[in-house]
């Protein structure tokens, strides 16, 4: 292959009804949840990463309720500095205020919306690195994943006790992106443009596109700035190269004295009107090729900047979103597994496009700068990748289209492109079907955080309790109130509560007692038992005993709200 190639004709229209194919397939799981939930469940949220859902509902809430733009962490007790974190959520709970909407209906709103720029944006980016946007490319760079669920039935045939099933992150599948929250959706959308414009012709660097540049860089700080490193890292690479190339081209003086020749007679207006045959000095030194590292640079240092001195010099969000965010990248072998097709065919693709010039070379200079980062000595490494998988689809899904095509009529590369393309789609379709599932039957993914009882509490909470209040009840439950309360909670989270291992093993073993144990139940107001989900609500950082000082002051069902003095 001797360049990444899209399919020839017809492909406008079926690459518009393939998007149109997928942005209502993205959709259908929350519609089933909205119209026909399952009877006395409540507290839908997403479909791929459930209690990671409550962080943005808590930027939501607090956006909505303040006028400042940072938020604290409402999934731990202990007081702290609000920081800069989630803007696109806070900026939902400021709208969700200002026009009187549900913050959720307009979080749909622009969940919606970031799905359509997400398949916008991979068109756009396959129409610019191929001849023409090939079907198969936009289809594996949106829809395309691993060999997980092949390879965990593979290991389990042969008798492997622990079979890797893949990495189920938004970094390794691209169809994850499409039930992404928005912020994900949207932070791909911007990389994926900054990578596109950074492999493309260099020289050609308008006033506007200059500007788009910075836009899309500001908007991926905004969004999701663990993978600007990346970005400043294969700009400057790119810059380099640039750099060295104009340098080495610069066109050269020739001294005709030195040579034998008489210099020709000028006047002195003459020689003012002569064209120099020195270059300027900013083409000399290649300074231009180097203008969109500048702007970069000059517009996300300062976010760099903010992230290092929050998550890293703040002790609290240290603790917290620092070295709790642990995202280690699969083992190099292990990418066989998490990326499959996309790697199989796509190294080779790349290794291809290395040996040419130009766009092919600069966008296989970024894949394998992006591939080398996601091991780097960092605890979020993984995040460095973001943006390798819809890219090596654009590849792979062009390198397959095209073998198809050359192939004709013949059965060998038509069978090896649908058995490509099965492999490729066969893990996302069965995901996708469980997911079909647990909207309607809550299994086998408990997509649904909350009984009817529970969500009737949270928004009493939300309007009845002070943001000085402290939360304690089982985990799972904390992570759902987090989401609307003024307060904080005990814990509920494994980044962003303090200490979440050991906290969570000991609001476990407190919720685990057996309700009908006299001493505990002697222990309650009036000596009641314990109902299922106990949410005790303390003005103190440090979490409350159960204390027969309690008094109930809320209850609907067997969800009980008991206000407890602190314990001597």
């Amino acid at each position: 292959m001797n360049s990444i190639e899209g399919t020839e004709g017809g492909a406008g229209p079926l690459v518009t009804g393939l998007c149109g194919a997928l942005f209502l397939l993205a959709a259908l799981p929350t519609l089933i949840a909205a119209a026909l939930p399952p009877s006395g469940l409540d507290g839908y949220g997403s479909t791929m990463f459930i209690n990671d859902f409550a962080q943005y509902e808590a930027a939501m809430a607090e956006g909505g309720r303040s006028t400042d733009w940072r938020i604290h962490d409402h999934f731990t007790p202990e007081l702290h500095e609000p920081a800069l974190m989630w803007p696109l959520y806070v900026a939902v709970g400021k709208l969700s205020t200002v026009i009187g909407i549900p913050p959720i209906l307009v979080y749909r709103a622009v969940e919606l919306l970031s799905r359509a720029i997400l398949l916008a944006t991979i068109v756009w980016a396959a129409s610019r690195l191929l001849s023409r946007p090939s079907p198969l490319a936009i289809v594996f760079a949106s829809a395309g994943s691993g060999l997980g669920v092949w390879a965990a039935l593979a290991q389990a045939a042969i008798g492997i006790p622990q079979p890797y099933g893949g990495n189920g992150s938004y970094e390794m599948n691209n169809y994850a992106l499409l039930f992404a929250p928005p912020h994900v959706a949207l932070g791909m959308a911007a990389t994926l443009i900054l990578i596109v414009m950074l492999v493309g012709n260099s020289g050609r660097w308008s006033g506007r596109r200059l500007l788009a540049l910075v836009g899309a860089n500001i908007a991926l700080c905004l969004l999701h700035p663990f993978n600007e490193v990346s970005i400043l890292v294969v700009a400057g690479a790119l810059a380099l190269i640039d750099l060295t190339r104009a340098g080495g081209n610069a066109p050269k003086v020739q001294d005709r004295t030195t040579a034998g020749d008489k210099p020709p007679p000028y006047r002195n207006d003459e020689r003012l009107q002569r064209p120099s045959a020195t270059p300027p000095i900013g083409a000399a030194f290649g300074l231009r090729s180097i203008a969109p590292l500048g702007l970069l640079v000059a517009s996300g240092a300062p976010f760099v900047a903010y992230s290092a001195l929050t998550f890293v010099g703040d002790p609290f969000w240290n603790s917290t979103y620092g070295t709790q965010n642990v995202l280690p990248s699969p083992a190099p072998h292990e990418l066989i597994v998490d990326l499959g097709i996309l790697m199989l065919v796509g190294i080779p693709a790349v290794i291809s496009l290395w040996h040419r010039d130009g766009r092919d070379r600069r966008l296989a200079i970024a894949l394998v700068i992006m591939l080398v980062l996601m091991y780097a000595p960092v605890p979020f490494q993984r995040r460095l990748a973001f943006g390798v998988a819809p890219l090596l689809g654009i590849v792979a899904g062009a390198a397959i289209g095209q073998f198809i095509s050359v192939g004709g009529a013949a059965r060998l590369p038509r069978l090896g492109g649908t058995l490509a393309a099965a492999l490729t789609l066969g893990s996302p379709g069965i995901v996708y079907a469980g997911m079909l599932v647990s909207s309607a039957r809550n299994e086998p993914l408990p997509v649904y955080r909350a009984s009817s009882d529970l969500s009737e509490t949270r928004r009493w909470l939300a309007t009845s309790s002070a943001p000085t209040d402290v939360v304690l009840g089982s985990w799972d439950v904390m992570n759902y109130l987090a989401g609307a309360v003024p307060g904080r909670t005990v814990g509920g989270h494994p980044v962003a509560t303090v200490d979440s291992k050991a906290r969570k093993e000991a609001v476990d073993s407190l919720f685990r007692v057996d309700p009908s144990d006299a001493s505990l139940r002697a222990s309650l107001p009036d000596g009641g038992p314990l109902p299922r989900a106990t949410l005790m609500i303390a003005s103190t950082v440090a979490p409350p005993r159960l204390t027969a000082e309690g008094a109930l002051i809320h209850r609907v069902g067997d969800i009980g709200v008991w206000r407890l003095s602190p314990a001597p």
